[in-house]
């Protein structure tokens, strides 16, 4: 991938494996000159609603890690995608928080309580959003997140990975409220 044609001619490959493999690659900040480029840019904002969750999943990550604005209404809609990969779901609510776009907290929030809701054992997408808040630096998801971590406490049904980030965005956002949790 050592040129921008290169690079763009694999992100419009027909072959699922090869756009994400390129996507994966140029997502190293070793390669993050590239992220500047219009054109990878447009390829990326495009491939976040790829048909392959693996490639939605890069593009996504890579969304994210280059602060990919343009592509956050895409982000928003593989959030909303019930029917998409947990990992695809969770590299969008990640990259929402990482380019801290204000517009989707709400739908963080919503997308926070209906999987929780879902399956207390959620391993990928509860702590992604929680991670997603703690990036946004906002406390909008604390009583949620004070909410989660009491069931949890008292249902002992979660998985661990909710439990770390509950306390991580509570301590780290030096939420008040969490401390009664210890």
């Amino acid at each position: 991938y050592q040129s921008i044609g290169g690079v763009v001619h694999s992100m419009r490959s027909p072959d699922a494996a090869e756009r994400a493999k390129v996507i994966e690659t140029i997502s190293n900040p070793f390669h993050s000159k590239r992220w500047e480029i219009p054109e990878i840019r447009g390829l990326v904002h495009e491939l976040i609603l790829d048909e392959d969750p693996n490639v939605r999943a890069w593009a996504a990550y890579l969304a994210g890690k280059a602060k990919l604005s343009e592509g956050a209404e895409d982000l928003m809609t593989a959030l909303k995608d019930s029917s998409s990969t947990p990992y695809a779901r969770q590299e969008a609510a990640i990259a929402l928080g990482r380019m801290e776009w204000k517009p989707a907290r709400p739908l963080l929030l919503s997308t926070l309580r209906q999987t929780f809701e879902k399956d207390h054992g959620d391993k990928q997408l509860v702590p992604a959003i929680l991670y997603a808040f703690y990036d946004l630096k906002d406390t909008m998801a604390a009583t949620e997140a004070i909410n989660i971590l009491n069931v949890c406490l008292e249902k002992r049904d979660c998985s661990s990975e909710i439990l770390q980030y509950g306390f991580f965005y509570l301590k780290s956002l030096k939420v008040k409220d969490g401390a009664s949790l210890s």
